[in-house]
């Protein structure tokens, strides 16, 4: 999959950059003046971003077992560097997740044989931007960088396998690492709207650099005895819209 969203992301900037106007003519009668005015370096908004979130396991016990549909929200700033680089930086709130599962999950008759496993996570962005020149105050661009992030809650959640039994809730902390370290990889597009604000959207690809488990947590446990504890990597695909002002 990471293959595959790279190679389309190469494809959309190829394709974005070979419709730009290469006369000067051109660009000046394309190009609104509007936004070639002096303005300010810094720019400052917020986003929502629904989410398919899932897991890449390496266990002799443990495996994942699809994907959840999850979301996020965050407050995005933006720095300009010039007329076609930015740095851009926030604070989002994220809920990665996925299904997995185990022996234990597959012998257990009152819960359904896989389970969810989700964080709830802080995360500061630090991307670099690299835009085309506006048309028709329309702008396409392609970004990457790493996010820090840092666990402030997660679930271990295994629902009842039919209304006689319960669905069973606990704690999913002891079990993962607290801190957070992504890597993010997307394009997307933004519009002027010439009224002090502009509106994107925008599609990325994130991945956990280190694993998610914690060895420790999973040694102290016991859970897998005799085999390796697990390696959780996480990863998403966030579809963003939002306002800059």
């Amino acid at each position: 999959m990471r293959n595959i969203f790279l190679a389309c992301s190469l494809l959309f900037c190829t394709a974005v950059f070979a419709q730009l106007p290469t006369s000067t003519d051109e660009n000046s009668s394309t190009i609104n003046s509007t936004t070639l005015h002096k303005k300010s370096k810094f720019s400052f908004g917020a986003g929502l971003s629904p989410t398919i979130s899932w897991a890449n396991v390496t266990h002799d016990d443990l495996q994942t077992d699809g994907a959840t549909i999850t979301g996020g929200l965050g407050l995005l700033a933006e720095y300009d560097l010039n007329n076609l680089m930015s740095i851009t930086s926030g604070l989002n709130f994220n809920m990665p997740g996925a299904y997995v599962f185990d022996s234990a999950s597959m012998n257990d008759i009152t819960t359904t044989n896989n389970y969810l496993i989700k964080q709830y996570t802080l995360e500061i962005p630090l991307n670099l931007k690299f835009k085309t020149l506006p048309v028709d105050n329309l702008t396409y661009y392609t970004q990457g960088g790493l996010s820090f992030g840092y666990r402030i809650g997660s679930k271990e959640l295994h629902r009842a396998s039919s209304a006689q039994y319960s669905d069973t809730e606990s704690s999913f902390n002891s079990y993962s690492n607290p801190f957070l370290l992504n890597y993010q990889v997307g394009f997307g597009a933004s519009y002027n709207t010439n009224k002090r604000y502009r509106i994107f959207g925008e599609i990325n690809y994130k991945s956990s650099v280190a694993s998610i488990a914690s060895k420790d947590g999973y040694i102290l446990s016991g859970r897998y005895t005799g085999t390796p504890v697990p390696e959780i990597f996480s990863g998403n695909m966030l579809f963003t819209v939002g306002v800059m002002f």
